[in-house]
């Protein structure tokens, strides 16, 4: 049995005040005309993708710890990282629903 490892919630949870800083920040420029939406979405997406790669590569990892077995079995006791591939993925994606497409047209 795998037990679950909330690495997103969990780096969401540290990262709360210094993500709604920037998103405060990038709203002004939206609003100021600065910015596109996308952008900025593309900004904290990028933002949040990359601590949840340092929550699980850097410091004490996401727990619980691996069990025995599995630490003997792939040499390392940092959990969700083995080959790279999981950490690799970790990516995000802005996508426009129904109310962004009305207010484009």
């Amino acid at each position: 049995r795998i037990p679950p490892r909330p690495a997103l919630g969990m780096t969401f949870e540290a990262q709360r005040d210094e993500l709604a800083k920037m998103g405060e920040q990038l709203i002004d420029k939206v609003l100021d005309g600065k910015m596109e939406t996308r952008q900025a979405l593309n900004m904290m997406g990028a933002k949040l993708a990359a601590e949840v790669k340092k929550t699980i590569t850097q410091g004490e990892g996401v727990p619980p710890p691996n069990a025995p077995s599995t630490i003997a079995a792939k040499g390392s006791s940092r959990p969700w990282v083995d080959t790279g591939r999981t950490v690799n993925a970790i990516s995000w994606q802005v996508v426009e629903g129904k109310d962004s497409e009305k207010e484009s047209e």
